[in-house]
């Protein structure tokens, strides 16, 4: 079970994974968490740096999908002007939500990424399904106290103090 917990890649935030990463690793499609991964929650849409990094991707003929455990309000705000497949409530670690993705990629476990900044639903969902994971440190936002205790937890899973 621990196993499933590790992520494949660690960086503090997605512009240190550069596409040439993802490239090397033979990845051809990437599924983004949004929430603390790609902007903080009170952030409605992506930010400029975040769609350059896209188009990075998009240059490298990487596809993009975005999936969270969000409102459909919120992921559609976010996706509106991006137009990237995208899941909205997925429950993450569920399988469902990421073979989907793959469906809709036409992509193999192997050739698909997850990247995102929790273990128990992010990671945890990527491994199960046989993604390269790629864990980011949260962007610092608002928490709720049962999120506050989740870092504390992947904290110990990952041995940082």
């Amino acid at each position: 079970m621990l196993n499933k917990l590790k992520p494949n890649f660690i960086f503090n935030n997605i512009f240190e994974i550069k596409p040439e990463i993802f490239v090397n690793n033979n990845i051809k499609a990437v599924i983004f968490d949004i929430d603390d991964t790609l902007v903080a929650n009170d952030i409605k849409e992506p930010t400029k740096e975040v769609i350059e990094y896209f188009d990075a991707l998009k240059e490298k003929d990487i596809k993009i999908s975005l999936i969270s455990n969000g409102k459909k309000e919120r992921v559609e705000l976010f996706n509106r002007n991006l137009k990237f497949h995208a899941t909205y409530k997925a429950l993450k670690p569920k399988k469902g939500p990421i073979k989907k993705a793959l469906e809709y990629f036409k992509t193999k476990p192997e050739n698909t990424a997850l990247v995102g900044d929790q273990l128990f639903t992010d990671i945890y969902g990527g491994n199960r399904m046989g993604l390269t994971t790629f864990l980011v440190t949260p962007i610092k936002s608002d928490e709720t106290k049962f999120i506050v205790f989740k870092r504390k937890l992947e904290n110990m899973v990952l041995n940082r103090k």
